[in-house]
């Protein structure tokens, strides 16, 4: 790498005497600065510096003009300048070893060696080790980033330049090649160049310097101070580095740069949206600070904040200033849950109405983080994200708090739901409860055997009054109660004898059931009644089993006795009396009267029929006298001889 340079000074007047390369039009500006600037003070200072940039060129260019006695005409200067190409001077650490490069022509036939290219390999490495005034290196800091003036007043020339050089070295590439400075000291209140410069130097008195080095400046101030001491090993300075190349304002970015380091290093978490308020304050546009955007928007950077700046990002308007999160940074950001849950649910809120793949991303990430368990009690505060989970996993209306839902939610709901979860039995006995006529339809409709039992249980539990709009459609459906799951379910034989006045007897849908469901919740409930509403149910149950061709044994076996020495003992109820008398056979005006033969006549033609077992038929009753009259009458019946004998041994 090499460096341009040329000399300016006074040779009938003040112009370029000698350069390694063409000015060309740039000539003119280079003449104006390398002159001596207005009202400028010496004193006992050995020159100042010039620096700025000159896009005409593509260069950069650094002058040093020392006062030149020596000639004839007062005001003469010299000015020798580096032509520097951006590359080089973003790639020097420390830009003072570039001083070492200017020399100070001897006289005006000292020119040849300004017309020589410096090679890069004579800029030193080693950083000079010179005071530096902390105070002014403040000044300067505040100045640049801050709220002060361009103009840095000093107690003498030549205190500005080492604070300078070191701050200038603090800055990222593409701040450096447009920072525009002269430390020509002025005295207070003259004017200056015409030249607008970001940095220059006024002579102050020590009175004034003592008071400002005591200024009280802000926190990123003295942080930026400290960096420029720790150099380019210090943390700020790759933070500066690293995120100040694409920013839009380069100074203006400076602090609010500084600022969010220091959050990032002290402050986990920034609060009540801190930082996208930051962020959107001083980078309004997407493409502003773009890398710093995206590695805090994904995470990589104060990860704490994460949620809180993909809560701006959703909430944007149509001039967004944050980029798009990547789905990488979703899954990096849902490491922090459960500690940001609340932020997250937010999140899945605001996403769930979008449909985006980031906004999906969101959403999906969230639920998968849900359990169960935790669904209602997460997700109340948020319903459009609540609904959207109930639409893809309607079993969490199995859970603890779907009650709270409206009726017509649950009503929209329900035909989603899976019939073999165990769990819809809780949920349906729940809805019964809720007393609601309206859910009844889509209940029954949906899941009519849990339905069915469940009703059964709520009468069981005494809510019969409360329930009593479901209990008139269970009825409506005996297809469903008469099993022996539903109706075995009930848990006292006053409900069973309800049951079979409001459904009749005599009914297809009764008769066809047949006596097992019935015996099965006989065997079940228990047993509330007596007198005459135990002998009607008794003998209901007792003539179904009669009317039944397969199991209708099991309930003959149980009842026949109970019934048969009733009617002997003439205690049988008179209601009892009258469905037997409807049911059994008739036997003529002579024998008609004689219940009890009735009765063993359509057992015996019972068990015949449908070739019931024998040894039930024998089991029937262990009182001699029934027994005989069993045989008896099996002996007179066609096919009856085998039971006869069965009975007699």
């Amino acid at each position: 790498m090499k460096i341009d340079q040329c000399l300016f000074g006074y040779d009938d007047g003040h112009k370029l005497l000698s350069s390694s390369l063409s000015l060309g039009a740039e000539i003119s500006l280079l003449t104006e600065l390398s002159d001596l600037a207005p009202n400028t003070v010496f004193g006992r200072s050995n020159g100042y510096w010039t620096g700025m940039p000159v896009p005409g060129m593509g260069r950069y260019v650094l002058m040093r003009t020392w006062a030149a006695p020596e000639m004839s005409r007062p005001g003469c200067v010299w000015s020798h300048a580096l032509l520097i190409e951006p590359s080089l001077l973003e790639s020097v650490e420390h830009l003072s070893v570039l001083q070492r490069l200017f020399i100070r022509p001897s006289n005006s036939a000292d020119l040849a060696r300004y017309r020589e290219v410096i090679s890069g390999a004579d800029i030193s490495t080693r950083v000079p080790d010179e005071p530096r005034n902390d105070a002014v290196v403040k000044k300067l800091l505040n100045s640049l980033y801050g709220k002060g003036g361009p103009s840095i007043n000093v107690a003498a020339a030549d205190d500005l330049a080492t604070p300078l050089f070191a701050v200038w070295s603090q800055q990222w590439p593409r701040l450096r090649r447009n920072f525009r400075f002269q430390t020509a000291a002025i005295r207070t209140n003259s004017a200056s160049s015409g030249v607008r410069f970001d940095i220059t130097a006024s002579i102050g008195n020590l009175l004034e310097e003592s008071k400002s080095a005591t200024d009280d400046y802000p926190e990123w101030v003295n942080a930026a101070f400290l960096d420029v001491g720790d150099g380019t090993e210090g943390k700020l300075r790759c933070f500066l580095w690293q995120y100040g190349h694409d920013v839009k304002r380069q100074k203006g970015s400076f602090k609010p740069l500084v600022e969010l380091w220091l959050n990032s290093m002290h402050e986990p978490s920034l609060k009540e949206a801190k930082l996208g308020s930051l962020i959107k304050r001083y980078f309004p546009s997407v493409e502003d600070a773009l890398a710093l955007k995206l590695d805090l928007i994904n995470g990589m950077l104060i990860p704490d904040s994460q949620p809180d700046l993909v809560r701006f990002w959703l909430q944007q308007d149509d001039v967004p200033f944050l980029p798009n999160p990547s789905l990488h940074g979703i899954e990096r950001m849902m490491k922090l849950w459960p500690a940001f849950s609340r932020q997250f649910l937010e999140l899945a809120e605001y996403a769930s109405n979008k449909n985006g793949v980031i906004e999906n991303k969101i959403v999906e990430s969230v639920e998968s983080k849900i359990l169960a368990a935790d669904f209602w009690h997460l997700t109340q505060p948020y319903p459009n994200l609540q609904n959207l989970m109930l639409n893809k996993q309607p079993e969490f209306l199995l859970e603890g708090d779907a009650l709270k839902l409206s009726t017509e939610e649950i009503m929209r709901m329900l035909p989603r739901l899976k019939t073999k979860d165990s769990r819809l039995e809780d949920l349906v006995f729940s809805l019964i409860c809720r007393e609601d006529d309206r859910l009844i339809p889509p209940v029954f409709n949906n899941f009519p055997e849990i339905a069915a039992r469940q009703v059964i249980r709520a009468a069981s539990e005494n809510l019969t009054a409360s329930i009593r709009a479901w209990r008139e459609e269970l009825l409506r459906r005996p297809e469903l109660m008469l099993t022996r799951e539903v109706l075995g379910s009930v848990s006292r034989q006053s409900t069973l004898y309800e049951y079979l006045q409001e459904m009749r007897l005599s009914s297809p849908a009764v008769l066809s059931a047949g006596s097992d469901p019935w015996i099965a919740a006989m065997s079940n409930a228990f047993d509330d009644l007596w007198g005459e509403k135990k002998d009607i149910l008794s003998c209901s149950i007792l003539v179904l089993a009669l009317a039944s061709e397969k199991v209708g044994w099991k309930g003959v076996e149980r009842l026949f006795e109970i019934i048969h020495s009733k009617i002997l003992a003439e205690m049988l109820h008179g209601k009892a009396r009258d469905i037997l008398d409807e049911w059994l056979p008739e036997l003529g005006w002579f024998s008609n009267w004689d219940l009890g033969l009735r009765l063993r006549l359509m057992v015996i033609d019972a068990y015949i029929r449908n070739r019931w077992p024998i040894e039930s038929f024998n089991a029937l009753t262990q009182d001699h006298s029934a027994r005989l009259m069993l045989a008896e009458a099996a002996s007179d019946v066609p096919g009856g001889k085998v039971l006869s004998r069965a009975i007699k041994h």
